[in-house]
């Protein structure tokens, strides 16, 4: 038996020590590499990037799966860009990666799936152990039960201490690990229901992005050529990305940064005249996304996007 199955055998048994709490269900990914492609899921490219643990590409990515024959609809909330509610059986998720090349694996899925009648599942995966080809364990629970909300983090904190690599850290790292759990869990703090977008710092919270009618923060944002950028996380790339221009207060930047010097939460968008390569798979990346949304769409729902779709047309026409 090689080390890598040693250590998902050893995290498995661990996984399956104790039974979840009430309300709170169980999950399992035995091949998270090809996970989302293979279960119908479309990855979705906003006009900026996402706040990530690297400075050299985007660690974090949204992905979207729509219920067969599924309609999206278009309202107009956000100082009059659209925005977008999604069908029950969407299911949502936010992935995070770690590393580079074959050492490149997924460290944190949050994901929602939304019910009949509006409500939501929230979901989250980790996985077992440090390898890329390690199965993701689960936990699944109903969105608005706060009781079972804290169930479910608390017997998230416990089987993400009892796994490698955390189970094996000195404190205080794994005592500042575990928290750093139970904060990122409080999800429907930052996914309020069509949820404005911070005017100024921490307005509304700490995402300034606001969400959609589901609660959702990437995928209306697809549909804007402007968006703004946070300040958690690591590094975010659209600071220096030439296809990205950074304004502060209305005034463009340069960077490298995080925060604008006043104060005031800085804005990227997406320049659609750049021509370099980056800047070209950027957009090409955009249309993508606005396109496959717009085919779940009415007639209707596409011509109230025109504006969003017109520079993908074009490129098309190029």
């Amino acid at each position: 038996m090689t080390v890598v199955a040693v250590l998902v055998v050893a995290a498995l048994g661990a996984c399956r020590s104790a039974a979840p709490p009430p309300g709170v269900s169980e999950l399992r990914i035995d091949d998270p590499l090809d996970y989302h492609a293979r279960e119908g899921f479309v990855q979705l490219t906003p006009p900026a990037h996402l706040p990530s643990s690297s400075p050299q590409r985007d660690q974090v990515e949204i992905w979207v799966k729509l219920p067969e024959a599924a309609t999206l609809e278009v309202a107009f909330e956000h100082a009059d860009r659209p925005t977008l509610e999604f069908p029950p059986g969407t299911a949502a998720e936010r992935v995070e990666w770690f590393g580079t090349g074959d050492e490149r694996r997924i460290v944190d899925i949050r994901g929602t799936i939304i019910e009949p009648g509006g409500a939501q599942t929230f979901y989250v995966y980790r996985p077992t152990a440090p390898d890329p080809r390690a199965p993701l364990f689960g936990l699944a629970w109903a969105r608005g039960d706060q009781a079972v909300q804290r169930a479910a983090t608390e017997y998230l904190v416990a089987k993400v201490a009892a796994l490698p690599p955390v189970v094996d850290m000195a404190e205080p790292r794994r005592a500042a690990i575990l928290d750093g759990v139970r904060a990122r869990n409080a999800c429907a703090g930052c996914h309020g229901l069509a949820r404005p977008e911070n005017e100024v710092p921490r307005q509304h919270g700490l995402v300034d992005r606001g969400t959609d009618r589901s609660g959702l923060v990437t995928p209306q944002t697809v549909l804007w050529d402007e968006v703004p950028l946070e300040v958690y996380g690591a590094h975010d790339r659209s600071w220096e990305d030439p296809a990205i221009e950074v304004r502060c207060a209305g005034t463009p930047v340069t960077g490298p940064g995080r925060r604008c010097p006043d104060g005031s939460i800085a804005r990227g968008r997406l320049r659609w005249e750049a021509t370099d390569p980056e800047a070209r798979a950027l957009q090409s990346a955009v249309c993508e996304s606005r396109l496959w949304l717009a085919a779940h769409m009415t007639q209707n729902a596409r011509a109230d996007i025109a504006a969003a779709l017109g520079p993908c047309r074009k490129k098309e026409a190029m």
